[in-house]
């Protein structure tokens, strides 16, 4: 089972794939099956398989997709040591 950052990653991942006509299917697959199975030699395929993308089309994925893990207001409240569970203070 992977942990709720890998499950951000990866869905962010996922999600930017499809969004860029460069990144072939075998590459989307590989990222659907590291998502859905949560295997951890699932992910390090899905992770070689980004790597194999052309540079540029790498560099666009992964700038993609820290864009979005950084901009996840959820995920970053969820990390912080003194976040509560019963929501947001403000």
């Amino acid at each position: 089972m992977i942990d709720a950052n890998d499950k951000r990653f990866f869905q962010a991942l996922k999600d930017t794939c499809a969004t860029i006509d460069a990144v072939g299917k075998p590459c989307r697959d590989a990222v659907e099956h590291a998502l859905t199975s949560e295997d951890p030699a699932a992910m390090r395929a899905a992770r070689l398989a980004v790597d194999a993308l052309d540079d540029k089309v790498r560099d666009q994925v992964l700038v993609q997709v820290h864009r979005r893990m950084a901009t996840d207001l959820s995920a970053i409240w969820e990390g912080l040591s003194t976040a509560t569970t019963g929501g947001r203070p403000n």
